[in-house]
């Protein structure tokens, strides 16, 4: 994840403020997979952005591999350009909020008190990825969030075309994923994004797409008990899924939108429970939601 517009992470309560628009077009959100490939500068989702323009963005696209470069670019979803604000906004956005970060292998040590100090309440931390890639950082980021009192959970980078998704929920779980009852362990978190290279829908068909997420979901279900996250973007689900609105009455939405507001919804969500808006040294997300509402979802 990476960002063009870098806001700074906001209090309860108080509502993001505006920035200004970099000309002409900004990039949305960045990849969570391990290894970003230079043609991931050149490519771009929707609008017409050039790879030096992608280049000279402040934002980075991060890879969990140590030996790979950020490279100054994102790719899961591009704003309209001039695209603006809307006059009025819903009582979930203007509502209580809390921050939050998520976190990789390429962040490395995570200062967690100096986060919590800033009024982090939550977070994310990459355990898994695809079939069989394993964050060497991840038990360690866990733990030291839990002994901040951030509450935290894990996510999973899915690799859809590398197997299926029973497979990968399995691993998910057995390398981090499992939910606890314990009031501090948020249901595990499936990222759904464009691979760093490649076809942006790994090659499948929105209906072969469709059944992966269904087996996956379904999969951490049951060995969870909670049903997980699903992270992504309103291009990608709008282009990979076809907008399906399978999943919005049973699974919270996390939308990742680098902007001064959430954008458009996709797939029948009334509106994201949490919103990645900025990376700035690293993801910075809200929970649309008072500190209450955070506890009782993580309790289930």
């Amino acid at each position: 994840m990476g960002a063009t517009l870098a806001l700074l992470a906001l209090p309860l309560g108080v509502a993001v403020p505006a920035v200004a628009a970099p000309a002409p077009t900004s990039i949305v959100a960045a990849s969570h997979a391990t290894a970003v490939t230079p043609s991931a500068v050149s490519r771009v989702v929707s609008g017409a952005v050039s790879s030096a323009a992608a280049t000279a963005a402040p934002g980075v696209a991060r890879g969990d591999d140590p030996t790979t470069a950020p490279l100054a670019a994102q790719r899961a979803g591009v704003l309209a350009a001039g695209a603006a604000a809307p006059r009025s906004m819903p009582d979930w956005f203007t509502g209580p909020r809390l921050d939050g970060i998520d976190v990789s292998a390429w962040d490395g040590p995570v200062s967690w008190s100096a986060h919590r100090a800033k009024g982090v309440s939550f977070a994310w931390i990459k355990a898994t990825e695809g079939k069989a890639w394993r964050s060497s950082t991840f038990a360690t980021q866990y733990a030291g969030a839990a002994r901040h009192g951030v509450l935290r959970g894990a996510y999973h980078f899915a690799r859809p075309a590398n197997s299926g998704g029973v497979p990968q929920a399995r691993f998910f779980v057995r390398n981090g994923g499992a939910w606890r009852a314990d009031g501090r362990t948020l249901p595990g978190a499936l990222d759904l994004e464009m691979p760093p290279s490649g076809d942006d829908c790994y090659g499948m068909s929105p209906a072969a797409l469709r059944a992966w997420i269904g087996d996956f979901t379904r999969e951490y279900r049951r060995l969870t008990g909670r049903n997980a996250i699903i992270y992504t973007t309103n291009y990608w689900w709008r282009t990979c899924t076809g907008n399906t609105t399978a999943f919005a009455a049973t699974h919270r939405l996390w939308l990742a939108r680098y902007s001064t507001t959430p954008g458009t919804i996709p797939g029948g969500w009334a509106r994201p429970s949490v919103w990645q808006y900025s990376e700035d040294v690293m993801d910075k997300n809200v929970w649309f939601g008072s500190a209450a509402s955070l506890r009782a979802w993580a309790r289930g």
